[in-house]
């Protein structure tokens, strides 16, 4: 998208990354999938995109940005329900909640973020500590799976959904082959596979589809959102484009008037 103003245009697109908190899967009690789909619903993610965002980011409904994807996103699973988090705490054995921790490499911005979560799980009664480590530490640690949580992106390494599924949820790649988390579904893994293999788009997407859906409703991460760029461009400049993905820069056809 592009928006013209006097002297400049303001091109705004969607980046292939999506930032989450991960959520420890091989440790109680983010074992149980109605902690963690708890922890997704007592969370106002549209109000931390809309009040520290600047609403520079579109909600993480899925895991496949709109650009890679063969259909829309779909309706959010677990949408904004502060009752609904308490009742399924309740359910899984935490009617009064529990303490955990969110690691975080060193980054302002991160922090203030961490503090929005911190807050809205408060009044779910989940007592949250923030640790903040230096990156090497941080994603050591994180590759471990020491920490409880730990907030993260990922960025497509090329354009694809299977960048997205693949690397983050295969059980194959727990820990520094990208899935974090820990997490682990048989059947995920299996249509994963398969869409691997499959050459026709329209056949692969609906597996990819197929695999989506089957993550979001087990609640692994608590999902955040897909990342917006901005970039102000002189008019003087001519033939620049906003890259695909972060490092997808050319400049062989930019030109200066």
């Amino acid at each position: 998208m592009c928006i013209k103003r006097q002297g400049v245009r303001l091109l705004r697109s969607p980046e292939l990354r999506i930032a989450y908190i991960g959520l420890n899967n091989r440790k109680p009690p983010f074992d149980d999938s109605r902690v963690r789909r708890a922890l997704n619903m007592a969370v106002d993610v549209d109000m931390i995109i809309g009040q520290l965002l600047f609403g520079a980011a579109e909600r993480a409904a899925g895991i496949v940005p709109a650009g890679l994807r063969g259909s829309p996103l779909p309706e959010p699973l677990n949408r904004y329900d502060p009752e609904e988090a308490r009742r399924l705490l309740s359910e899984a054995g935490y009617p009064d909640g529990f303490s955990m921790e969110i690691w975080q490499r060193e980054n302002p911005e991160s922090g203030r973020i961490l503090e929005s979560v911190q807050a809205f799980l408060a009044r779910a009664g989940v007592d949250v500590r923030i640790v903040t480590r230096e990156w090497s530490a941080f994603k050591q640690a994180v590759d471990r799976g020491t920490p409880d949580a730990f907030y993260l992106d990922w960025f497509a390494d090329y354009p694809d959904a299977g960048n997205f599924l693949v690397p983050l949820f295969h059980s194959g790649n727990r820990g520094g082959g990208g899935n974090r988390s820990g997490f682990a579904d048989a059947v995920v893994d299996s249509i994963l596979d398969l869409a691997s293999t499959e050459i026709d788009p329209a056949a692969r997407w609906k597996l990819y589809a197929e695999a989506e859906a089957r993550v979001m409703a087990a609640a692994p991460w608590i999902f955040l959102w897909f990342p917006v760029r901005y970039e102000v461009v002189s008019h003087r400049l001519e033939g620049y484009e906003t890259p695909v993905i972060f490092n997808g820069q050319r400049f062989t056809g930019v030109t200066l008037r």
